[in-house]
């Protein structure tokens, strides 16, 4: 019995822990906590895609035009799970890494709260609904109102937590991790 206990205790972060907002690079989960941390608007996205049935895989765009900064796309849909990544630009300073990183994130969410998307076909059908096309490259880009103002209100966030004592950082940045490796 308490072999059980053991090895229980031992397994029970990898078999109950299962992130919604993941990256195989330290740097973007760094990045994740961060924002975590710094923002109350991406702690909310990443908890509401955390209760969703979508999964976020997070990259850097290393070879994104020069005027766009991130990006989402659908991947897959399969086990009952919906799978999107976000690019985000590699070469953005770290405060407009964190916009954009809110403002896909809120496409994510848009994306969870509309269960009829589970190809990019019906990803581009919501967003011809829901949003307003800002460009026409190779593929089609579109962006909401609501992701504008969710990377406007993280840049707002970001800034106004760089003007806070380190110890109120520090003591943020203690809470339990939403993301992990």
């Amino acid at each position: 019995m308490a072999f059980a206990a053991v090895v229980f205790g031992l397994l029970a972060p990898f078999l109950v822990f299962d992130p919604h907002v993941r990256s195989e690079a330290v740097d973007l989960r760094a990045l994740v906590q961060e924002g975590v941390a710094r923002s109350a608007t991406i702690a909310r996205l990443v908890d509401r895609l955390q209760a969703s049935d979508v999964v976020v895989y997070i990259e850097y765009g290393h070879a994104m035009p020069h005027d766009e900064a991130g990006g989402v796309s659908f991947m897959s849909a399969t086990g009952g799970r919906r799978y999107l990544r976000i690019r985000i630009r590699w070469d953005l300073l770290r405060k407009h890494q964190l916009a954009i990183l809110g403002h896909e994130l809120r496409h994510a969410v848009e994306i969870a709260e509309a269960p009829g998307v589970v190809d990019a076909s019906s990803l581009a059908s919501l967003y011809q609904r829901i949003g307003v096309e800002v460009a026409h490259r190779p593929h089609r880009c579109f962006d909401t109102d609501a992701a504008v103002e969710a990377g406007r209100q993280v840049m707002r966030e970001v800034t106004e937590s760089a003007r806070l004592p380190a110890t109120a950082l520090k003591t943020a940045q203690r809470q339990p991790a939403r993301l992990r490796p």
